[in-house]
């Protein structure tokens, strides 16, 4: 496995070049909980991060999602359910 400060340099350097090209990365990662992704050293150079998450209800996963950071614009806050269909993703808000 890659030490974290190897990573970090990766993904900066991935930053600055498609900065530069004008190219946007999605970059994922199973991180595992709102803490591990806030405090990793990757937050401090994403431009954005989303939070993918599963939680049992009624004995049926759900999948939810909650936007943690986006850099210079507001976003919501709550968690919202989602499911990955034939048509793609379809966002449950007020659910």
């Amino acid at each position: 496995m890659l030490p974290e400060k190897d990573f970090f340099t990766f993904v900066r350097y991935l930053q600055l070049l498609c900065k530069e090209k004008g190219l946007t990365a999605i970059v994922t990662s199973a991180l595992g909980t709102f803490e591990t992704a806030t405090r990793s050293a990757v937050s401090t150079v994403a431009d954005n991060i989303i939070l993918m998450r599963h939680r049992e209800a009624k004995n049926r996963l759900v999948s939810e999602m909650v936007v943690l950071k986006t850099r210079g614009a507001a976003h919501e806050t709550g968690v919202t359910p989602f499911e990955v269909t034939g048509h793609g993703i379809v966002l449950h808000a007020g659910s």
